[in-house]
């Protein structure tokens, strides 16, 4: 049976033959390739996806979620209001106008018990004319519990349960500071309690107003 298999074995043998000396003779397909661009060669950016950018609807103080986007004001820092006070006092003790005016807003007023609205930085240049402020250096002219902060939200939600002097925007914060010391000696120097209105600005707050149940003798 092996011979009758020879003359199929012996064609089979040369056909594989022919197969290998013809892939040994076609050479490799070539493609053509560049190692870098021509310089006019024209180029584009690659594909970024960039939204649309959507314009925020005005901030404010209360919203509902389901109005969708909302941006809520940043509510005041009590922190800086009471500190914004502790500076104008220690201004008023050293006598400094100059440290005094840079907690003063613009054209910040004092409202005294006369009713008369003045400016704050001119009616304290006249008391430190007319009383011994720096003899108060060292002495504690209030408790830190004495310095009470509202912002204008919570007084909206105190409704008519307590009075203030001067409406509160809702941006805004009145500081009361109830004093230690009203005298020296027998000299009225300050009131019994004074409310400051500190507005927001640029680098914190600023006094925009001052209420004093206060005059000079």
């Amino acid at each position: 049976m092996l011979r009758w298999y020879r003359p199929q074995l012996r064609a089979l043998v040369y056909a594989l033959g022919s197969l290998t000396v013809g892939c040994a003779g076609s050479q490799a397909a070539r493609f053509e390739t560049v190692s870098e661009f021509p310089e006019d060669a024209e180029r584009h950016p690659a594909g970024v996806s960039v939204d649309p950018v959507s314009e925020l609807p005005p901030s404010q103080d209360r919203a509902d979620t389901s109005a969708g986007v909302v941006v809520l004001t940043t509510p005041a820092d009590p922190a800086q209001g009471r500190e914004s006070v502790r500076r104008f006092f220690r201004a008023v003790v050293s006598e400094s106008t100059e440290d005094l005016e840079a907690e003063l807003g613009e054209n910040a007023q004092i409202q005294l018990s006369s009713g008369a609205r003045l400016p704050v930085a001119a009616f304290w240049r006249q008391r430190f004319a007319s009383l011994d402020y720096a003899a108060l250096a060292g002495s504690p002219l209030f408790r830190d519990k004495d310095i009470e902060t509202y912002r204008g939200a919570d007084i909206k939600q105190l409704g008519g349960r307590r009075r203030f002097p001067i409406a509160v925007p809702d941006d805004s914060m009145l500081v009361r500071v109830k004093l230690a010391i009203t005298r020296s000696g027998r000299t009225r120097i300050f009131a019994d309690e004074i409310y400051f209105l500190l507005r927001p600005s640029s680098d914190g707050y600023k006094i925009s107003e001052v209420v004093e149940d206060f005059q000079l003798p």
